[in-house]
C-alpha cells in the first residue's frame, strides 16, 4: 500500500495526476500495477506497453487522485 495526499493507493487502483504537466495526462486514467510505501508503478488503462514509476515526492507533486472507477482482475 502507497499513501500520499491523504489518500492510500494499492494495487489495481485507477488513478489521475490532476497537476500533470501535460495537460491531456490530467485526464488519463493509470491503473496502478504496483504499490510499496515508497512510490508507486502507474500504466496508462488500457495500454500495459509502458509503465511509470512514482516516488513520494513526485506523487505528491502531480497531485495523484482516486477515481470513481476500480479494475477488477478476470
Amino acid at each position: 500500500m502507497f499513501e500520499a495526499n491523504g489518500e492510500s493507493f494499492t494495487e489495481g487502483d485507477i488513478v489521475r495526476f490532476k497537476h500533470a504537466t501535460l495537460p491531456a495526462n490530467r485526464e488519463r486514467d493509470y491503473r496502478i500495477v504496483a504499490a510499496t510505501r515508497g512510490g508507486v508503478t502507474a500504466s496508462p488503462v488500457g495500454d500495459d506497453r509502458f509503465a511509470h514509476e512514482y516516488n513520494r515526492a513526485t506523487a505528491d507533486r502531480l497531485g495523484i487522485t482516486h477515481t470513481t472507477e476500480r479494475v477488477t482482475e478476470k
